[in-house]
């Protein structure tokens, strides 16, 4: 079915766009999405040392303290992907691209899965 056009005086015949979950209702896609919390090739399992600088990291990127992020992941032997993506986003806030490409590359050789999250 074609969208219904407005009715107004100046109206081109501009289509209306339904609404996605009116489309996923009536298609009965209602229960299709699954949060990506809640899929299990997002799990992963950190260490506390892990939660800790991940934490730190992003809390130094939302501050914009760029030398600070660079020191501990300097520091940072690991390749855990929520750690790295800290330091991507990190390095996004403090306006250090080019950082980023060489965090992103890092994660990338240490054989991290990809999802759609990273």
């Amino acid at each position: 079915k074609t969208p219904k056009t407005p009715k107004t005086p100046n109206s081109a015949k501009i289509p209306v766009q339904r609404s996605l979950s009116l489309i996923r209702d009536k298609e009965g896609e209602l229960g299709a999405h699954v949060h990506a919390a809640s899929n299990p090739e997002n799990r992963i399992i950190l260490s506390r040392e892990d939660m800790i600088i991940t934490s730190k990291v992003a809390e130094a990127g939302r501050l914009g303290q760029w030398p600070q992020v660079q020191k501990m992941l300097s520091q940072y032997a690991g390749h855990a992907t929520p750690v790295l993506t800290a330091a991507l986003t990190a390095a996004f806030y403090c306006n250090q691209y080019r950082a980023g490409t060489e965090i992103y590359a890092r994660l990338c050789n240490a054989g991290a899965p990809k999802t759609r999250p990273t």
